[in-house]
Parts: structure tokens; sequence; C-alpha cells
């Protein structure tokens, strides 16, 4: 009898039906259909016996071109392996892993054993009598767990390799072989029930745990101090990365390489579940598997022993309502005064060919030389500042800057023509702007991102600004929530991470009929939600270059729209202006009553406060005096007071 066809013996003892040999497919294989493609599992089943040859055909093909072949121990009722199909079980099995089989006590001794792969091996046990699945399936569970082997290989539809098949996992491919057959059995009485003790009481609250991708990043933060660049990039590997590569040998060198690194056995479970190598994701029991594959790890790299202290350590607390009033917190401040908060996340978004990159260069400049922006807006928080885009051409990136930095008065001892077409800018030595300009960055790449971080670590800019969003987005869609939530989630770690400034570029939707600037972003309604600073624009006058901004924040109220009308030179000269109309102010009689309220008394001093002509807040301030909501001495204004009745 071949190694492989100890497999049919096995089948042959449990009589007539069908029988499941799956395999996972390989690097090279196109993908066919959403659930067979690259790197996931391919689900083949044959009847029993009657397709013998066609099994025997299968394997043969599977095994000479490169296919990880599995078989499923248990002969099923129908087609799908599921426990419905198994009503009896008359085998039992395991994957012992590291567990030699010529070890394990007499009168437990398996009836087939195999080297699956180098050092590891697997079993099957004939029982002397059928029993009821639900049992056998319990009976199993004790088996494992008393021989300690893999603590994920009892249940009804578990797969193992075929004796005699190749590993394509491991270099050099090498082929598993038969160690034993013989067809003694046992009586499953003699395998002791599962110890109650033995079965982790924390898994109940281990199934609370959220797996969600999206939390990822804000885990990574809480330990990336203590991560080498090789584990953060491989914690962060994308998803369609993640099928180049075998998943179980990867979550493993993953779990192993962040125990190594000091970070806490909870931590790395949250950051295993969490991570595109969770292979467990959405099943029943996902917490546990994985919490069994962390304890293997702890084992294996001898963090076992100083637990307590770190998981101590990284223990979650509560803030008690005295500690947080007693805490000192920095209260929202202005990077651009009545423009961009200090250190927040936001969009410029708008109409095309509103000048969003002309804004988000002017706010380049402006926070890394501190001149104001636009030639109006004071910069309080200025510092180095990080401009990626992908739209535009670099000579007009260039062009911009020079116009720009020029009006400002940000270059230094000013510009030096050389001949009719060249000039020569004599930028200051400490202005602290870097782009890197249509290089192809993409938010789904995980060498992206890591190439951008380090970057940060070295500049420690306060400002990044990503020109336009949907160039960076890959193959990834605007318009998915479940696409756009990592990249939104990673923009927001580096905001915190860094303390830094995010602005993203971004469009309108060509119907949108909503008022509200934000509510008219292209794609996920998630983008409005999260914003925290923001400028929308659409065109007033196309011909004159003129455009309304609007100005959102999270933490200061609504100011009113800024009509805005740009002035150019043409290429390679520095004419840039960026003229500001006066803006009238939409008050309320309410409104304005307050303010004089809160401020007992106005008088031509404060009228400049209104953002209004003088003329019609007078006029206005009049009115209200007639209607008996204002008092008037001379030129100061005051509330009437209620009379008493």
């Amino acid at each position: 009898m071949s190694d492989v066809g100890t497999i049919f013996q096995v089948w042959q003892q449990q009589g007539k039906g069908y029988v499941s040999l799956p395999r996972k497919m390989r690097d090279t294989d196109s993908p066919k259909g959403p659930k067979n493609h690259k790197g996931k599992w391919e689900e083949r089943s044959f009847q029993w016996p009657e397709g013998l040859d066609n099994i025997k055909a299968y394997i043969k093909e599977s095994n000479t071109q490169g296919y990880d072949l599995y078989w499923c121990p248990t002969v099923l009722t129908q087609r799908q392996r599921v426990k419905e199909n198994i009503p009896t079980l008359s085998i039992l099995y395991a994957d012992l892993d590291e567990i030699n089989p010529n070890t394990i006590q007499d009168d437990l001794k398996p009836s087939v054993a195999w080297e699956s792969s180098p050092n590891r091996f697997a079993a099957v046990w004939f029982l002397d009598k059928p029993i009821p699945a639900k049992q056998g399936e319990e009976v199993n569970k004790g088996l494992t767990y008393l021989l300690n082997a893999d603590k994920g290989g009892w249940d009804l539809t578990q797969v193992l390799r075929i004796p005699g098949t190749r590993n394509f996992k491991y270099e050099g491919n090498p082929r598993g072989k038969l160690l034993w057959y013989d067809e003694h059995t046992i009586n499953p009485q003699v395998i002791p029930s599962m110890p109650v003790e033995q079965e982790p009481e924390e898994f109940e609250a281990l199934d609370l745990i959220d797996s969600n991708p999206t939390r990822l990043l804000s885990l990574i933060s809480s330990v990336k101090d203590k991560l080498k660049p090789k584990t953060l990039s491989l914690l962060i590997t994308s998803e369609e990365d993640i099928l180049l590569y075998d998943r179980s040998e990867k979550l493993w060198e993953l779990e192993c390489q962040l125990l190594e690194q000091g970070v806490s056995p909870d931590k790395v479970l949250e950051l295993v579940a969490c991570s595109n190598w969770n292979k467990y994701r959405g099943r029943r029991d996902e917490m546990k598997r994985l919490k069994i594959e962390v304890d293997k790890a702890l084992t294996h790299t001898g963090k076992d022993q100083a637990i307590q202290t770190e998981v101590n350590h990284m223990e979650k607390k509560w803030t008690s309502y005295s500690d947080l009033m007693s805490m000192q917190m920095e209260q929202p401040g202005w990077m651009i005064r009545g423009v961009w908060q200090r250190t927040s996340h936001g969009m410029i978004a708008g109409e095309p060919k509103t000048y969003k990159s002309v804004l988000a260069t002017d706010m380049a400049v402006a926070v890394a030389s501190g001149k104001p922006f636009l030639g109006k807006f004071p910069v309080e928080h200025s510092g180095p500042v990080m401009y990626i885009q992908e739209e535009n051409s670099p000579w007009l990136v260039k062009d911009r800057i020079q116009k720009i930095a020029t009006t400002r008065g940000a270059v230094g001892t000013g510009v030096k023509q050389l001949s009719q077409t060249r000039f020569e800018i004599d930028m200051p030595p400490d202005l602290p702007l870097y782009f890197l300009n249509n290089k192809g960055f993409d938010f789904n790449s995980a060498e992206d991102r890591q190439f951008l971080e380090e970057s940060i670590k070295e500049i420690k800019p306060v400002l990044i600004i990503f020109d336009p969003l949907y160039l960076m987005l890959g193959d990834k869609d605007e318009s998915s929530s479940k696409d756009i939530r990592p990249v939104l989630n990673w923009l927001l770690y580096l905001r915190y991470q860094y303390k830094t400034s995010v602005i993203i570029l971004h469009h309108w939707n060509k119907s949108g009929k909503s008022e509200r600037g934000g509510q008219r972003m292209l794609g996920s309604v998630l983008f409005h939600g999260w914003v925290e600073s923001a400028m929308y624009a659409r065109i007033v006058d196309e011909q004159n270059h003129t455009i309304e901004l609007e100005r959102e924040f999270r933490s200061f109220s609504k100011p009113n729209n800024l009509n805005i009308t740009f002035n150019f030179g043409e290429p390679g000269d520095f004419d840039y202006e960026a003229i500001i109309a006066k803006t009238e102010a939409k008050l309320s009689n309410d409104q304005i009553a307050n303010f004089i309220k809160e401020n007992r008394a106005i008088g031509p001093d404060d009228f400049s406060k209104f953002n209004i002509s003088k003329a019609k807040l007078v006029q206005r301030l009049n009115s209200m005096t007639k209607r008996g909501i204002l008092t008037k001495q001379g030129e100061i204004y005051r509330v009437k007071e209620k009379e008493e009745s």
C-alpha cells in the first residue's frame, strides 16, 4: 500500500458516501470566482468509492502541479463538508504538530501515523464501534487536549495533509511519509473527558474582542515604539498582498515577532485579530483559535515567564470625574486663524477647477514660512510641511510656489533674472517645504505608507497635504465605506501619532444639491463625518477666476463664506494675488442682541466686530431700537431690560 493509499483504507473503514479533498490555490492561479482565488481554498468532493479513479488522478495532478492538498478523514453523507453531513464517527484524528506519535502511550497508540512535513505529524485512530457525531467530536477534543496536540484540529470537518504528498509551504517542497498503518481499534471510553479547567475561561470574554481591520492602526499606535520596521510592515500587509503568502505561516511568524519585541500577549491577540493575516475572522470560535496560537507562540518564544508584569502595565483603566477635571489638556487652537484648526484632519473639496490646489499650495507656503495665508489670515502654528501630489506636473507646482512665495516675501534676498526665460530664486534655507511629485503614492501600499511614516519621523511636519484623493486609492472605490475606512483610519493614526494636521484634496459629486459643501463630496458618506476642519470651493465667476469658499470646523463656530478672486501672471513670472471681497454677516436680531448683552453695551469702536459695513449695522441697530429691543444713549447701544410685571 502506498503512503497516499492510506487515506483510501481509512475511508474504506467507514463505508459509502462522499469524500472531500480541499487544496490551496497557488500564487500563479488565475481567479476562479469570489471564493476560489489565490491563497484561498478550492473545495473538491467525490463520490466514494465509485470515484476512486478520479480521486487518484486529482491527487496526482495536484501534487505534480504544486498544490498543497488536504483530506477530510470522515466520509460524508452529502457533498458539502459540513457537520450536518456527518451523523456518526468511527474514527478519531489529530494534528499532532511536533508531537512524535512514537512517544504516545501504548493504550492510545494511533492506528495510522504519518509525518506531514519535517518534524510535524498527524494521526488517525479507528474506534471499536461508531458513536454519534456530537459525542465523537467531544471525544476527539478530549484526545487532542490529552496529547497536547493542535487544539484547533479536533472539529468534525477537520482536514489534514495527505500522507506522501509534497508540502509546498517549505523550501525544497519536502514529501511527507507514512510511519505506520494497522487496523487495531480503541475504545472511546479510554479517552478521558475534556477537563473543565482545561477549557480556558477567558474565551467567553475574548469573544467580545472586535476584530474589525479598521481598528488596527489605532491599536498599533500604543505599541509602535516597540516594533521593528519588518514587523510593522508585516502587520499592516494589505489584503491583496496577503494572498501571495501562506496565511498560517505568516500569522505564526507575526505572533512570534510581536511577542519577541515585548508586546503583551493580550495586545498581540488584538493586533493579529485585526490584521489581514487573521484566517479565522468571522468564525464562531475565532478568538479561541487565535488565543491557542498566541499561547503556543508564548511557549515557543519563551516569553510566557514574564507575562504578568506586562499585562498589568497595559491594563486599561477608567478615568474618574475628578481626575478628568484636574487634567491639563491643550485647548483647540488655530494653525491658520479662521481657516484651519491646529493639528486637525480634514479636506479641501469642491467642483473641478476651483483652485483647490492653489489654496493648498498657498497654505503650504504660509505654514512653512509663517506668512499669512492668502495674504490675510495669520499663521499661529508654523513648521515643516509635506506635500504629496499626483495630479499636476512638477513645472506647474514649481510655478505656483514661485508666484506665492515671491508675493509673500518668503524668497530670501529676492529673484534674479538670468535670461528672458530663466530665473534664480534665493529661497530661505530654513523654509521647510517638501514635495513628493507624481511618484505614484498609494494609500493601500504598505511600502508607500512605511516610506511616508519614516519621512514623517525625520521631517516632523506640522502639516501633510495629499492632492488628490482619487489618484491615491489604487484599485479601491471611493464610494465604498469598506475601502475608504482603512485609509481614513490610517490618516487619523498619522494625525494623532505625530501631532500633525492632515489635509486631503477631494472632488464634489456632479449632482449634489445640498447647500452644505461637506454633503456634496464625491463617494462615501464617511468623508463629511470624518473632517475636523474643511474648506469647500464653488465657482462664482469662472472667467474672472472667482470662487466662493465655505469653511467648517468641529470646535469653532462656522464663519461667513469668502469670495476670492485669483489673479495669476503668465507661466514663469511672479504675479499672484488673492483678492478677498468684503462679505457681510448674515446676523439675526437675536444674535446681535446676545452679543450686545454679553458685552453690556457697544459703541462705534465695536462695530468692526460684526464684519458688515458700519452704515448697515447702524441701520439695523436703530431699527432694533425703534422696535424696543435696544436702548440708545448717544452712540452707545444696550439691550432693553424687560419690565417687571
